[in-house]
């Protein structure tokens, strides 16, 4: 076995640190899963609310627009139409990987646990009760989980 190379670690901290990237593992988290477990194409609508927080961070360089976007396309699969089992599951898989991420991006401790909780409680808050809201609800529902993330970066 060979050891690393520091000069290639280094860049892939750089890679993971910029902008990028990391958005983008989120994205194919979130819609890949959807097409295989679901076997349909999440609506090009449900990307409107996380697209609106990307473009915000292209404008402004605030990394922390990635926070309000994960939570934007978490929320989109976990009240979209399916079994609530696999939407759990993929839901907590994708912020999983956002906390993996952030944690390569060295947030420190204190950051990791103030999302992972306020994450946690988002989501509890935007699963329906009984059937899958229309699509109407799906990105009310959205706005309102990114917005709840933008105000718990305050803290």
């Amino acid at each position: 076995m060979s050891e690393a190379d520091p000069a290639a670690l280094s860049g892939l901290r750089e890679l993971l640190a910029s902008g990028g990237f990391p958005w983008a593992i989120i994205l194919l988290l979130a819609l890949v899963p959807s097409i295989i477990l679901r076997r349909a194409v999440p609506p090009p609508q449900l990307i409107l609310v996380p697209a609106a927080w990307f473009l915000l961070f292209l404008t402004s360089s605030d990394r922390e627009m990635f926070f309000p976007f994960t939570l934007a396309l978490t929320t989109g699969t976990l009240v979209a139409p399916g079994s609530i089992r696999s939407a759990v599951i993929h839901s907590t898989m994708i912020i999983a990987a956002f906390l993996l991420l952030r944690f390569e991006q060295e947030a420190t401790q204190r950051v990791l646990i103030i999302e992972g909780l306020s994450a946690t409680a988002i989501l509890l808050t935007m699963r329906p009760c009984g059937p899958a809201p229309a699509l109407s609800g799906i990105l009310y529902r959205q706005l309102m989980a990114s917005l709840l993330a933008c105000c718990s970066l305050a803290i």
